[in-house]
């Protein structure tokens, strides 16, 4: 008789410590299956299938890693590309801390341009983090861990208009601190919103002159300090000249 060719040959016997002891510690008798609805259980007979075939709806064990080639191909993986050189220049006033405005210009493929305005300060915390540490975070790839999910914005923007994030040339503008980052939550509150007043106005005035601003809809309850949005509205005319010629209310 011969069994080769299946997982199981033979089914053991019951333990010598076994009540049931026998003489023989193997059975050669074909397996039993399982009753209807009862649970395998450690020892006892599987039933016979071909050696390396798999279960249906089971993947084989070598394509449940998750960088397996073969794996990463299926989810769409980015194709091999020749390797290449970047130089990436930074000031080191952008590694301070403290509640900052910043405007994102992508420029697509295609050579549109696209904005993105933002700004420092948590909305959950009294930290107010550097325009440097944001850079990675809007432009994270592993957007489903909690830790990046609520900061890869301009990444997520940037695909839902069909555009692959890789191929895009980016630049990042800031203008700050306009606040030190501060350990008191009442303090930080004020200045987390008088910030957001800024951002507000600010994606709002490069929309009204004509800029494609990918986070329209910036809103703030907090009313501006004008001072600041002077400041503020001058600093990024320099990069955007339709801003010096805006006049509020738009």
């Amino acid at each position: 008789m011969s069994l080769a060719g299946s997982y199981c040959q033979f089914r053991e016997g019951p333990r010598p410590h076994s009540p049931h002891r026998t003489t023989s510690s193997t059975s050669l008798l074909p397996p039993r299956p399982p009753a209807a609805g009862a649970r395998r259980r450690r020892g006892d007979a599987c039933p016979l299938r071909p050696r390396g075939a798999v279960p249906t709806g089971r993947s084989p064990p070598n394509l449940r890693r998750r960088n397996h080639p073969l794996v990463r191909t299926m989810r769409g993986a980015m194709p091999e590309r020749t390797a290449a050189t970047y130089a990436v220049k930074l000031p080191g006033g952008l590694i301070e801390r403290g509640f900052w405005l910043y405007v994102w210009r992508v420029r697509a493929p295609g050579g549109e341009q696209l904005l993105y305005v933002g700004r420092t300060g948590d909305n959950t915390s009294a930290h107010a983090q550097s325009p440097y540490a944001r850079m990675g975070q809007h432009l994270a790839s592993n957007s489903n861990r909690k830790s990046v999910r609520g900061t890869a914005q301009l990444r997520r923007h940037v695909e839902r208009r069909g555009i692959r994030v890789e191929e895009c040339d980016y630049e990042l503008l800031a203008h700050g601190p306009l606040f030190a980052e501060t350990g008191d939550w009442s303090l930080h509150v004020r200045r987390r919103n008088a910030v957001a007043a800024l951002e507000s106005a600010l994606a709002q005035g490069l929309q009204h002159v004509g800029f494609d601003v990918l986070n329209e809809r910036v809103r703030s309850a907090t009313s501006r300090d004008e001072g600041l949005w002077q400041d503020v509205r001058r600093a990024f005319a320099e990069h955007f000249p339709e801003l010096g010629r805006l006049t509020w209310p738009w």
